[in-house]
């Protein structure tokens, strides 16, 4: 069996940084990421900046988070070219299968419900990303 990585997806650039595409002869084009993060501050901390210095770096926080995404973008378009010119084919994958999968995906968030985080939490992530999507990559908090 030759060895295959279905979990590539959008993530081609750690396959680069991890040598991970030295290892497989197969990928799929299904766009899959594990990158999460997020930049929190306390209210208590919060309270000691003035309402207009929050706006100055709400404002940097998304200019340089934007740009960053639009780099990390083109980064992995590079990447999927270099992983295919060291010889990984690129397989596509049926829509339908696709679309199951990331059902099947999104029905386990809810098995987390309760033991690794609220109900609450899971909506509200999943309706801020709704509307952020929505919007064309804006929301208002």
């Amino acid at each position: 069996m030759w060895p295959f990585a279905s979990d590539w997806g959008r993530a081609p650039l750690a396959c680069i940084a991890l040598q991970w595409f030295t290892r497989v002869k197969y990928m799929t084009d299904v766009p899959i990421t594990y990158g999460f993060g997020a930049m929190l501050v306390s209210n208590r901390a919060l309270k000691k900046v003035s309402a207009e210095d929050i706006r100055i770096l709400k404002d940097l926080a998304d200019k340089y988070s934007q740009s960053l995404v639009a780099k990390t973008r083109r980064q992995n378009v590079e990447a999927i070219d270099l992983i295919r010119k060291e010889g990984v084919e690129v397989l596509s994958v049926d829509p339908e299968v696709s679309r199951a999968f990331f059902t099947v995906g999104r029905s386990a968030w809810r098995d987390g419900v309760g033991d690794l985080y609220p109900a609450e939490l899971l909506e509200r992530v999943s309706s801020t990303v709704e509307e952020y999507r929505k919007n064309g990559g804006a929301v208002e908090q």
